[in-house]
C-alpha cells in the first residue's frame, strides 16, 4: 500500500495521470464486482466472463500507465473498447434502460471529463451522450432486440447494485482526486512561498549591497572632488618654466588626469549599481509608476540640456528637434521617462566615438480619449549592432569577447530596465540598427493630456533654471495678484518690477472678484490658501460668472505635494508656483502665459555673478546665532547676497507688524485666521533660511484643527519669529555696503512710474527709510528734467524728513497722477 500511496502523492506524477490511475483502478473494481454479481446473483456466466475481461484490462491499463506514463493511449482504448463496444453490448443483453447500465454511462462521462479538458474532451462527451440516447431510442422502438431481466426483482437488484457501486467508486475517486489536488496546491503554495522568500532575501541582499557599495564609492568620489577642487586652485601660470619646477607642474597635470579618470570610472560603477538595484526592484514589483503633472517644454529642455552636456564632453555633434504643436502640459511618470532617456542617451554616447547624436520629441494621438503617445527618438552614428544583437538587446546579458560591446556590461542591464518600464507604462520601444552605421531607439509612451494648448503658442526659448534669462518688458500687460498676505503681494510686485508689467493686487478672493469686474487682465496669479474664499472657490466663481474667459490663472501654493498639484490643475488652474518663489521662475511663467504681442524682448541677460561660498560664509557663521541657515537660503536667491538682502528688508518690515497682529489674534482666540498666517510664514521662513521657524510653522499647519496645539506651539513660534527678525536686522545692518553699491549702479536708470508706485506703498506703510531712498533715486535721475516735477520731489523729500506722512502721501498721489 505504501507504493500506491507514494504513487498518488508523488510530486513527479502528472495530475491527469493520477486521475486516470484512480479511474482505471475504480473501473477494475466495478467490473470485478459486476462479474461477481452476474455469476452469483443472475447466474450468467457469459457476462461474468466479459466483466472479468474488462476488470483484467483495467488492471493492465493501470500498471501499463504506471510503467510508461502514457495514460492517453490507454484512455482512448478504454473509451472506444469499453464504453462504445462493451457497454453497448451490455445495454442490449442486460435489460436496456430498464437496468443499471445508465449508472455506468454516467461513470464513463465523468471519467472522460476528468481526463480531457480540451476540445477532444467535449467531442467525446458529446459522442457518449449521443450514443446513450440512440441506444435508449433503439430499445424503445425495438424492444424485441433487448434481452430483459426477469423476474422484476433482478431489475431492482441490478439498478441498486449499479448505483451503489458507481457511487462508492466515484466518491472514493473524487475524494482521492481532491486530496491529490489539495496536495499539489500545497506544493505549489510552498514553492511560491519559497520563491517569494528567495526574492525577499535577494532584495534584502541587493539593498544591503547597494548601501555597502554606494557608501564607499560616494566617499571616494567625494574625496576625489576635493582633490580636483584643490588642484583647480593651482594655476599653471603660477609655475615658472625652470627645470626645478617643471616636474612639479607635470605632476599636478598628471594628478588632474588621474582624478578625472577616477571620477569617470566611479560614476560609471555607481550607475551600474543603480541599474542593478532598479532592475531588482522592478522585477520584484516594488517599483511603482507615479504619475505627476509636468510642463512639456521644461522637461524637454532638461532632456536636451543633459544630452548636449553628454555630447560636448565627448566632442560629439548634438542635434535637437521637437514638434512645436506638442501639448503644453502632460501627466505621467516623469521620473521613469527621465530614467529611460538617460539610459538610452548614455548608451548612444558610450558607443559613439565620432559623428552625431540626434534627439527628437513629438507626439501621436492615442486611441484612448484624453491621452497622447509621447514619442521620442535617440539616433546615433556609433558602432551599431548586427541582427543577433538587436534581437537580444533588451536582455540583461553580458557580451562575449567577440561583441563590440564587450567592455560595457551595464548596457544590457540598463536596456532591460527600459524594456520593463515601457511594459509597465503600456508603451512600446523599438530599435533599428546597422552594424558600423549607428542605432535608433524609438519610444512611444502613453501620457494623459492635461492642457492641449500648444507649446508654440507662448513659447520663447527661455529656461528659468539656468544662469541666462530673457530680459523682457510688458508695459501694457495687466496682471492681477491675489494673496491675503501683504508681504507676499509686495514680494511678487518687487520680483516683477523690472518687467514693467502693471500689477494690481487683491487681498482676498472677494476683492479679486471685484477687481476682475472693474478691469481686464491678461494674467492672474492667485494664492491657493486664503481666508474667506480660497483660490479654488474664487477661480470657480470667476468662471461661473464668465469673468475670465481665455485668461490664464497661475496658482501659488506652499504645498508642493503631487496631490495638491493635481487638484489645482484639474480644477482649472493653468499652472502652479510653489513658495518660496524665485524671481527667475516667476518671470518664466509670466513670459510663458502673457500674449506674445505684449512682450518686448530685450535680449538675454548677461551672466549674473554669484557670491562665492567664502563671501556667504562670512555672514553665515554669525547669523547662525539667530537660527538662520544662510547657506541653505542662498539656494532660493541664486546665491546672491543682494537679492537676499532685499527680501530680508521686506520680511523684516512686514514681520514687525506681523508679530503684533499674531499676538492680538492669539489673545482673541482667532485660530482659524492664525492658521493662514502660519501657512504664509512657513514659506517665508524657508526662503530666509529660518529652518526652525519653518519646522514649527509646518507642524502647526499640519494640525489644522488642533487649536490646543496651536496655542501651545505659538509661544515657540513667536520666539523663533522674533529671532529670525533680529537676525535679518543684523544682516541688513552689516550689508549696507551692498545696497549702497547697487543704488549707485541703478541711479539715473530707475523707471519713474515703477518708483512712484513703490514710493506710494512705502509711504502708506510709514516706512521712512525706504521712502527716503526712493525720493533720492528720483532726484538723482538725470533723465528727469521737468522743473515742476523736481520741485514737487524736493517738497516730498522735506515732508518725509519731517515724518509728515499724510501730506507726503497726498503729494505722492498727485505726482503719480501727473507723471506716473
Amino acid at each position: 500500500m505504501n507504493w500506491l500511496k507514494e504513487l498518488f502523492t508523488s510530486k513527479v506524477t502528472d495530475f491527469r495521470e493520477k486521475i486516470f490511475l484512480v479511474m482505471a483502478l475504480s473501473g477494475g473494481i466495478i467490473s470485478a464486482a459486476a462479474a461477481v454479481e452476474c455469476l452469483f446473483i443472475f447466474d450468467n456466466l457469459f457476462f461474468a466472463i466479459i466483466d472479468t475481461i474488462v476488470a483484467v484490462y483495467a488492471i493492465f491499463a493501470f500498471f501499463y500507465t504506471t510503467t510508461t506514463g502514457n495514460y492517453k493511449l490507454c484512455f482512448f482504448v478504454t473509451i472506444f473498447l469499453i464504453f462504445f463496444v462493451c457497454y453497448g453490448v451490455w445495454f442490449i443483453m442486460d435489460g436496456g434502460y430498464l437496468s443499471g447500465m445508465q449508472a455506468y454511462f454516467i461513470f464513463g462521462v465523468i471519467f472522460t471529463c476528468l481526463l480531457l479538458d480540451d476540445k477532444w474532451g467535449l467531442i467525446l462527451v458529446g459522442l457518449e451522450l449521443v450514443f446513450d440516447i440512440l441506444l435508449c431510442f433503439y430499445a424503445y422502438f425495438y424492444p424485441d432486440h433487448i434481452i430483459k431481466l426477469e423476474p422484476e426483482l433482478n431489475v431492482v437488484l441490478d439498478v441498486v447494485f449499479s448505483l451503489v457501486m458507481v457511487s462508492i467508486v466515484l466518491v472514493v475517486a473524487v475524494r482521492a482526486n481532491l486530496k491529490a489536488y489539495k496536495g499539489q496546491q500545497v506544493q505549489l503554495w510552498k514553492a511560491l512561498e519559497e520563491r517569494e522568500q528567495a526574492s525577499r532575501t535577494r532584495n534584502r541582499f541587493m539593498a544591503h549591497m547597494s548601501h555597502e557599495l554606494r557608501t564607499p564609492i560616494n566617499s571616494i568620489l567625494g574625496m576625489n572632488e576635493m582633490i580636483l577642487r584643490e588642484l583647480s586652485e593651482i594655476n599653471s601660470e603660477d609655475w615658472d618654466v625652470q627645470d626645478t619646477n617643471r616636474k612639479k607642474h607635470d605632476g599636478i597635470y598628471r594628478m588632474r588626469e588621474y582624478s578625472n579618470r577616477l571620477e569617470k570610472s566611479g560614476l560609471a560603477l555607481l550607475g551600474l549599481i543603480t541599474n542593478v538595484i532598479n532592475l531588482t526592484k522592478i522585477e520584484s514589483g516594488e517599483f511603482e509608476i507615479r504619475e505627476t503633472v509636468y510642463d512639456t517644454y521644461t522637461q524637454m529642455s532638461n532632456f536636451f540640456e543633459r544630452a548636449r552636456t553628454e555630447c560636448e564632453n565627448k566632442n560629439i555633434t548634438f542635434i535637437s528637434e521637437y514638434y512645436e504643436n506638442m501639448p503644453m502640459t502632460l501627466k505621467g511618470d516623469i521620473f521613469c521617462l527621465g530614467m529611460m532617456f538617460n539610459i538610452l542617451l548614455s548608451n548612444s554616447v558610450r558607443f559613439t566615438s565620432e559623428g552625431r547624436i540626434h534627439v527628437s520629441f513629438s507626439y501621436l494621438e492615442a486611441s484612448e480619449p484624453g491621452k497622447v503617445l509621447l514619442l521620442f527618438q535617440i539616433s546615433d552614428t556609433g558602432i551599431g549592432m548586427n541582427e543577433e544583437q538587436v534581437r537580444s538587446i533588451f536582455s540583461p546579458q553580458v557580451y562575449s569577447e567577440n561583441s563590440s560591446m564587450d567592455d560595457n556590461m551595464d548596457a544590457g542591464i540598463g536596456l532591460s530596465i527600459v524594456r520593463e518600464l515601457v511594459e509597465r507604462m503600456e508603451g512600446t520601444v523599438e530599435v533599428q540598427s546597422k552594424f558600423g552605421e549607428g542605432t535608433t531607439f524609438t519610444l512611444r509612451i502613453p501620457q494623459i493630456c492635461v492642457n492641449r494648448k500648444s507649446i508654440s503658442t507662448n513659447h520663447v526659448n527661455f529656461r528659468y533654471d539656468t544662469e541666462e534669462h530673457v530680459l523682457f518688458e510688458a508695459r501694457d500687460a495687466k496682471i492681477l495678484v491675489v494673496d491675503d498676505n501683504e508681504e507676499n503681494l509686495f514680494t511678487i510686485q518687487s520680483l516683477l518690477g523690472r518687467t514693467k508689467v502693471q500689477v494690481t493686487t487683491a487681498g482676498s478672493g472677494e476683492e479679486a472678484l471685484l477687481k476682475v469686474q472693474q478691469d481686464t487682465f491678461h494674467l492672474i496669479i492667485m494664492d491657493y490658501m486664503m481666508q474667506g474664499l480660497d483660490g479654488l472657490q474664487t477661480l470657480s466663481e470667476m468662471k461661473k460668472r464668465g469673468l475670465i474667459e481665455n485668461i490664464p490663472v497661475i496658482a501659488l501654493t506652499a504645498n508642493a505635494m503631487e496631490k495638491t498639484a493635481d487638484t489645482l490643475l484639474q480644477n482649472g488652474f493653468d499652472e502652479y508656483l510653489t513658495k518660496p518663489i524665485s524671481g527667475g521662475k516667476l518671470e518664466y511663467y509670466v513670459l510663458k502665459y502673457l500674449p506674445e504681442e505684449l512682450i518686448k524682448n530685450l535680449g538675454v541677460e548677461e551672466f549674473i555673478k554669484k557670491n562665492s561660498k567664502k563671501e556667504i560664509h562670512k555672514y553665515a557663521v554669525p547669523i547662525k546665532e539667530y537660527d538662520i541657515d544662510l547657506e541653505a537660503a542662498m539656494e532660493h536667491h541664486n546665491h546672491q547676497l543682494l537679492t537676499y538682502r532685499k527680501m530680508a528688508e521686506i520680511n523684516y518690515e512686514s514681520g514687525q507688524k506681523g508679530i503684533e497682529k499674531y499676538k492680538q489674534r492669539l489673545a482673541e482666540g482667532k485660530f482659524d485666521i492664525l492658521w493662514f498666517t502660519v501657512h504664509s510664514l512657513k514659506a517665508n521662513a524657508l526662503s530666509m533660511g529660518a529652518i526652525e521657524l519653518h519646522k514649527i510653522a509646518k507642524s502647526i499647519e499640519e494640525r489644522e484643527s488642533d487649536y490646543v496645539y496651536m496655542e501651545a506651539a505659538s509661544n515657540i513660534l513667536l520666539v523663533e519669529w522674533k529671532r529670525m527678525l533680529d537676525g535679518l536686522k543684523w544682516f541688513i545692518e552689516h550689508t549696507e555696503h551692498l545696497a549702497v553699491t547697487n543704488e549707485k549702479e541703478e541711479a539715473g536708470q530707475t523707471d519713474l512710474g515703477e518708483t512712484l508706485t513703490q514710493l506710494k506703498r512705502s509711504l502708506f506703510e510709514y516706512n521712512y527709510k525706504t521712502s527716503d531712498m526712493f525720493v533720492k533715486q528720483l532726484l538723482q535721475n538725470e533723465e528727469i528734467t521737468d522743473h515742476a516735477l523736481k520741485t514737487s520731489l524736493s517738497q516730498l523729500e522735506t515732508y518725509i524728513s519731517e515724518l509728515d506722512f499724510d501730506r507726503a502721501e497726498e503729494l505722492a498721489e498727485d505726482i503719480y497722477r501727473k507723471y506716473g
